[in-house]
């Protein structure tokens, strides 16, 4: 049964986090999933399950401005009290520390490993936003650079839709129908915030291969919202022998799309072999 709990944000936001931990769950460590922008918590609930079901706690925190979380609806002002945010649930775990990061929450997860690696014991990307999308066209790029300090909370840019997420028809419905979703449009702030954060990857890939933890890459080949060549250089530059590779047929939401079963099960063997060994 989940459980929810609120946490304070460094911007001072009350932020909603869902816990799963009953029976003898717990004993192979902590998962943390962490979502991607506009996303919500409840939306890992299933995977989490079947993770906790293998005999590992489950956390989800949903950050400022997403799902149940307060705060301006998708609005992301500074990625370091995202970062700080998930260090003040991490820094009081015991045992072993794996995130789950999708798209934005990747992306996260990417940050955080830089910063905290002595917390964690490994990385699961999935779909991760570790590079900006070569599909988002120059032009908004440019106009993010621009308008992002100026006019931080005006929303012109649509960053995604439902057909990008998913190629599963009902899957598609669900997102359009979800109302824990945010279906806005992007502050230009954020959208700032968000590419800063995916260039840094690029730009840090060399410190955080030198964190040396093992990591599960996940990543869909029909991505629009990603660079999906972002994660294949990720793991081509790392050399953990407990790290592996999974490209899939897929579009952005691999947790959504036609390969989510296959892509739960090996997200949690990889789990699995990790505290295992």
């Amino acid at each position: 049964m989940w459980s929810r709990i609120s946490f304070q944000s460094l911007s001072g936001y009350v932020c909603n986090l869902y816990s799963l931990e009953s029976g003898e769950a717990g004993d192979r460590g902590t998962v943390l999933f962490l979502h991607g922008w506009g996303d919500h918590g409840g939306r890992y609930h299933s995977t989490g399950e079947r993770i906790h079901q293998a005999g590992f706690r489950v956390l989800i925190p949903e950050f400022t401005g997403h799902g149940l979380s307060s705060g301006p609806r998708g609005r992301v002002d500074d990625f370091s009290i995202l970062i700080e945010d998930l260090h003040s649930l991490v820094k009081s775990l015991a045992g072993p520390v794996f995130l789950v990061g999708h798209s934005m929450g990747g992306c996260l997860a990417f940050h955080y490993a830089l910063r905290y690696p002595e917390r964690l014991t490994g990385l699961v990307f999935n779909s991760a936003a570790l590079g900006v999308s070569p599909r988002i066209p120059q032009w908004k790029r440019w106009l993010t650079r621009r308008l992002g300090t100026w006019v931080p909370h005006v929303k012109l840019l649509q960053l995604k839709a439902a057909h990008m997420m998913t190629s599963v028809p009902a899957q598609q419905r669900a997102y359009d129908q979800d109302s824990l979703l945010y279906h806005g449009k992007l502050e230009f702030g954020t959208g700032l915030a968000l590419m800063q954060a995916n260039n840094e990857c690029a730009q840090q890939l060399e410190a955080f291969c030198a964190r040396n933890l093992p990591i599960l890459v996940l990543q869909g080949s029909d991505d629009e919202l990603v660079d999906p060549h972002a994660a294949q250089r990720l793991y081509a530059a790392q050399s953990h022998p407990g790290s592996q590779m999974k490209l899939y047929d897929a579009r952005h939401d691999l947790l959504h799309d036609y390969v989510a079963e296959e892509v739960t099960q090996q997200m949690l063997a990889w789990l699995l072999r990790c505290t295992e060994a």
